[in-house]
């Protein structure tokens, strides 16, 4: 566990796309390209992440208890946030949690096939969610 960070996490364990065959150099790097930009850009999405830092930074348990050694820990915590993630795409979007300046999208509509939710949107819109699974 020691060196999972610098050995294991790398493209394949998390984007399946960089196991694709026949792709060429140029093709497997898209994949790592950000037209719109992450959400970095997102002036809603960093106030909400500024808040939870510091919320964060308040818990005097957080260094002894969230750690990456622990790893059914680690492994139950990416499997609340994946189904956050997959119920929170189901929803509608949250208009409330979207910069009108960011204009990155995190899922499509399945019945119009159109764009849904916004990333900074999306991303914030999971947090919540998590907890409640997480409980």
């Amino acid at each position: 566990m020691d060196s999972w960070l610098t050995t294991q996490l790398v493209a394949e364990w998390n984007s399946t796309n960089s196991l694709i065959e026949g792709w060429t150099t140029e093709e497997h790097q898209a994949v790592w390209d950000f037209p719109q930009g992450t959400p970095m850009r997102s002036a809603i999405w960093r106030e909400k992440a500024r808040k939870f830092a510091e919320r964060a930074l308040q818990l005097s348990s957080l260094m002894q208890f969230g750690v990456l050694e622990q790893r059914f820990t680690s492994h139950m915590a990416r499997l609340v946030l994946m189904l956050a993630d997959h119920h929170y795409s189901s929803l509608a979007p949250t208009a409330g949690w979207q910069d009108t300046d960011y204009q990155a999208y995190a899922n499509t509509d399945r019945q119009t096939g159109g764009l849904k939710q916004q990333l900074d949107e999306h991303n914030i819109g999971v947090g919540p969610e998590r907890v409640v699974i997480g409980a």
